[in-house]
This record gives structure tokens, sequence and C-alpha cells, in this order.
């Protein structure tokens, strides 16, 4: 036989800290989302209200680009914004910027966001808010 209690302790506190983690994103009062491959994987309720969505199904697996106007206020281009912007949180360990989103409504928010890399089961994503 094997002494598994300490296993077990650290299991449950790993499990706590998670459960930690996700009460934070989902309740906090700044709009958060999980980025993978450019498509959204994650959000909390104020990214919900943000943009005027009522259940995250109706968000998740969305690009950004989807989410905002074809072109920026700078006017560039939004797809290729995103993706340089992308780019620059993996190479400089952030970016900071300011993103125009659509509402489900159709009516524009300017936003600020910030997008700082991770990773998530092995692969690249982006933490935004």
């Amino acid at each position: 036989m094997q002494d598994i209690s300490e296993k077990r302790q650290t299991e449950a506190a790993l499990k706590d800290r998670e459960a930690k983690v996700r009460n934070i994103f989902e309740h906090s009062p700044v709009s958060s989302l999980l980025l993978q491959k450019r498509k959204m994987i994650s959000c909390n309720e104020e990214t919900l209200r943000l943009l005027g969505y009522d259940h995250k199904k109706e968000l998740l697996s969305s690009k950004i680009v989807d989410l905002s106007p074809e072109f920026q206020p700078n006017g560039v281009n939004s797809d290729g914004l995103s993706k340089m912007y992308g780019d620059q949180a993996v190479a400089n360990g952030f970016a900071d910027f300011e993103w125009m989103l659509k509402r489900k409504n159709g009516d524009e928010v300017l936003t600020r966001a910030i997008l700082t890399p991770l990773t998530l089961n092995g692969e690249e994503a982006l933490f935004v808010i």
C-alpha cells in the first residue's frame, strides 16, 4: 500500500485555487475573455453585458473581428490589426490599445484592450481585459 494523503491534499488545494480564479474571472466588473487561434473560447458576464448578449454560447467560437467593424477608427482593417496586436502581445508580453467593438444590436463601443499571452492546454492563448 501507498500513502496518498499528501497527493489528495495537493489535488484539493489545486481545485480550490482553480475555483477561486474561475470565480474572479466570471464575476469581475471588468470585461475579460480568452482567445485561442483568434477565436473566443471563454468570456465573463461583463463581456456579455458590454456587448449586449444574453448567453456565452452566442459569443463562443466567434473571432474578435466578427464582433468588430470592418475598419478600426484609425482606418486600418480590423482583421489585419487584430493579428498585429496578437503578435505584438506574444513578442512583448502584452499589447495595450483601443479597439472598436460592435454590440449585438450593431451599436459600436470603443474599448481599451490589454492582451496578455498565456498557455492553455499546451497551446498559445491570449487573455484580454
